[in-house]
């Protein structure tokens, strides 16, 4: 009924949204107006706030409990409770170390050295198969990088001192792997970072930057000369052009961010000379078309780049509270991963609205690896991808959630009827109905509510008859429902008959012919002469009689049939 209410609330107010005042039912809770087309809104403000409230904006991931996969079979609950004896556990619990996007799923390695394929499907994930790995469990306890050639469709595993090669082979909804091992020996510890174009991988590392094709299970060494490049901690690259054109932005500690630029078709990298170092150092990059975010120390520097002009502006610099892990940039938001916390963070708000420096909390126990939903343009995937839905791995989980932006939206209530009240709200957003071209533009709408009882709603009786009729239906409803019950049950219902049971005369004395009912003759062969009786009628007309009651269901009795033995004998 709440939301019929609310049904009526919104037709009224749509039709006399300049003209008309639009009531609201007391003690029912009513939105007054939903802002749907605003993306995200800067300020708002309601003159009067006591009857009606502004709800804002917030950035929730849903259901990531619900959307969890324990892959680590000893971390469930039949195989843990296996596992206690006298209140300590005697196994062991293995953990998950990496995942990685490949078409149409993920990739999930668990320190066993065993491969997990999860498949996407109708926006969720799967468990469709596993695989062992040929690969000496030491070499996992360490640094481990998961890398996807999706040209090649190829996952590359470089783990300590060995590195094995994967061929993914798709069989319909299922997964094959060939694995080849590559006798190229890392020193892991000094891998920062590594990022991939097409079947070239770009390492970065302390002493600088080495760049690899693979080719028939093989790393080949390109050889490049980069200058004033000294320890670069992270390397992230942006696709401008139908796949050609890579810009690579390369973070040192030192300097701070160079952009080179990669042909693929040439395989010539090029530095930015035109854009110069971007003068913000850190340790943690990453880039979301133009723009890029630099964590230093307990600061985050918001960075645009403007590609034509080949230039950049610190928009941006966010005062941190916590030790940052990595970053993961959307076309809204970043998610911001902490080492004791996560939180989400609009981007592209200009620093003046200083309510939107931490927008919500993510609560994510056990964190080791997030990343966004997205399968590169040549995938199998037929379905459309939701948006900023977010995959991660814990200790033993894998979970998936969409970040979504709720909507704010204007809610009124009141216990008592009140005069007519005039509103007036305002509210600075990023985008609008009248201009779309603009980032930021102004809302001013006013409204004219007043709180009405039920039998005075809509000005008139005739809104408050329709509720009456709407519970005069539902309750007709339900007495139609439960009489069509008892009809059913009455039509179908078959109650057990009682067996029938011939009525036996009762013999008497008379009947027997003699003096004592007790005194019957015993049969001591095998013919027996029955006593005479009064009634001598004919056997023929005693069947004809039998037979004609028992054609007409009715019991005989002695009272119509006498059914004592005629003077015969039976031989």
């Amino acid at each position: 009924m709440l939301i019929i209410l609310q049904l009526l609330v919104y037709q009224i107010y749509s039709e006399s949204i300049y003209s008309e005042s639009i009531q609201i039912l007391t003690k029912q809770e009513a939105i007054l107006d939903v802002f749907s087309s605003s993306e995200v809104i800067l300020e708002q403000h309601l003159n009067d706030q006591k009857l009606c409230q502004i709800v804002p904006q917030q950035l929730v991931a849903h259901d990531i409990d619900d959307n969890s996969i324990t892959l680590i079979d000893s971390y469930k609950d039949e195989i843990f409770s296996q596992n206690f004896e006298i209140g300590s556990f005697i196994g062991s619990i293995g953990r998950i170390i990496r995942f990685v996007q490949i078409t149409n799923g993920v990739l999930v390695l668990l320190d066993d050295a065993e491969l997990k394929y999860l498949s996407y499907r109708n926006n969720s994930f799967q468990v469709k198969s596993s695989f062992k790995i040929e690969i000496e469990k030491f070499a996992l306890e360490g640094k481990v990088f998961l890398e996807y050639f999706y040209y090649q469709q190829q996952v590359l595993l470089i783990a300590n001192t060995q590195t094995i090669a994967l061929d993914l082979i798709y069989d319909d909804d299922d997964l094959y792997i060939k694995q080849y091992r590559i006798y190229e020996q890392w020193q892991i510890s000094h891998i920062n970072s590594i990022a991939t174009v097409g079947n070239i991988m770009i390492v970065a590392m302390d002493t600088g930057i080495k760049m690899f094709e693979l080719k028939d299970h093989m790393l080949n060494e390109i050889l490049i000369a980069i200058d004033q490049i000294n320890r670069v901690s992270d390397i992230k690259i942006f696709n401008q052009k139908n796949n050609e054109i890579y810009y690579i932005y390369l973070l040192d500690k030192i300097q701070g961010i160079n952009q080179y630029i990669f042909n693929t078709v040439t395989q010539e990298l090029q530095r930015n000379l035109n854009l110069g170092i971007i003068p913000y150092p850190g340790e943690i990059l990453d880039i979301h078309g133009d723009i890029l975010m630099v964590v230093k120390d307990y600061n985050l520097f918001e960075i645009h780049v403007d590609y034509y002009l080949s230039q950049f502006t610190l928009f941006k610099q966010h005062q941190l509270e916590t030790e940052i892990v990595d970053i993961e940039l959307t076309e809204q938001f970043a998610i911001v991963i902490g080492r004791n916390g996560h939180q989400i963070v609009f981007h592209s708000i200009p620093p003046i609205y200083s309510q939107f420096e931490w927008m919500n909390q993510l609560v994510i126990p056990n964190l080791k690896q997030l990343s966004i939903l997205s399968f590169n343009k040549d995938t199998q995937l037929k379905e459309a991808i939701s948006k900023n839905i977010i995959i991660g791995i814990t200790q033993h989980k894998f979970f998936y959630s969409k970040v979504q932006l709720e909507q704010s939206f204007i809610q009124c209530y009141s216990d008592e009827a009140t005069s007519k009240i005039e509103l007036h709200y305002t509210h600075k957003a990023t985008r609008c109905k009248t201009n779309l071209k603009k980032k930021e533009c102004n809302l001013d709408k006013s409204y004219q509510i007043q709180f009405v009882e039920p039998k005075e709603f809509g000005g008139n009786k005739q809104t408050y008859f329709l509720i009456v009729l709407l519970y005069l239906a539902i309750l007709l409803l339900f007495i139609l429902f439960i009489a069509s019950l008892i009809y059913l049950y009455k039509k179908y219902h078959v109650e057990p008959q009682p067996k029938f049971h011939q009525k036996i005369p009762e013999t008497t004395a008379q009947n027997l012919g003699t003096d004592h009912p007790n005194n019957y003759q015993l049969a001591t062969q095998n013919k027996f002469v029955p006593h005479s009786r009064d009634d001598q009628t004919p056997i023929s007309e005693q069947r004809d009689q039998m037979n004609q009651k028992l054609h007409n269901n009715r019991p005989v009795t002695q009272e119509n049939c006498d059914q004592s033995p005629g003077p015969f004998e039976i031989g």
